[in-house]
């Protein structure tokens, strides 16, 4: 039975067994082109250009389209002719009598070494070993995701442990007494002038009576004329 591996386990075998490794095998045009420089001939098959639709382009622009139908057509001539020649002297080489021979010692080495290569990843205990060893890393893999997930969540918790608890401290009503005491005593230093001023109660500042259109503290001592509350 021929064992599939995946591309990620044949990564990892390489490591160990740099010599497993495929062996690049030349193509059939390759070999081709190799066989006929042999017999002094120098063609080789078509390719796009990009470099030609660019230029026969450039020609439509500067022209107009006359003259560029033109290059476009000289130029899909060309190709066609190019790969006219190429088939020609390909059919030629690929019914010559030693072509077959050629191409075995051109791509020979290279398919016996992969077929050698494809018997080791197969062999029973080759196979029995690695397989083992993938089991045992998936496994440990598994454990150390979980792991890291675990922390994760219990540093998400923490956040949101202090987060509750700022938002809890930041409403309680001892921090909101606090500042506010903090910022009348803040604005009596700053406003007091050279005059002693009293000490402030801040339950008088609680004292408001609607006076006119407006909400005043009738016993704030900042008034420099007192409302009349009454």
């Amino acid at each position: 039975m021929i064992k599939k591996w995946k591309q990620s386990e044949l990564n990892r075998i390489y490591r160990d067994h740099p010599e497993l490794k495929p062996v690049p095998i030349k193509s059939l045009d390759t070999v081709v082109i190799e066989f006929l420089k042999l017999h002094e001939v120098e063609v080789m098959p078509p390719k796009n250009s990009r470099a030609g639709g660019a230029i026969a382009g450039a020609i439509t622009g500067a022209f107009g389209p006359d003259v560029g139908g033109d290059a476009f057509l000289i130029q899909g001539q060309n190709k066609q002719t190019k790969l006219q020649e190429w088939t020609s002297w390909k059919q030629w080489a690929l019914s010559h009598k030693d072509f077959p021979e050629f191409k075995k010692k051109l791509t020979g080495g290279a398919i016996k070494k992969n077929e050698e290569s494809e018997r080791k990843l197969n062999e029973p205990e080759f196979v029995k070993k690695w397989t083992a060893y993938f089991k045992e890393y998936e496994a440990k893999e598994f454990a150390r995701k979980t792991e890291e997930n675990k922390s994760r969540n219990v540093s998400l918790l923490a956040l949101l442990v202090i987060f509750v608890g700022v938002i809890g401290a930041a409403n309680s009503p001892e921090l909101k007494r606090y500042l506010r005491n903090n910022v009348m005593n803040e604005y009596i230093e700053k406003n007091k002038g050279d005059k002693p001023i009293r000490k402030i109660d801040p339950a008088s500042f609680n004292n408001e009576k609607k006076v006119g259109s407006k909400k005043v503290n009738c016993n704030s001592p900042v008034w420099k004329k007192k409302p009349i509350c009454n």
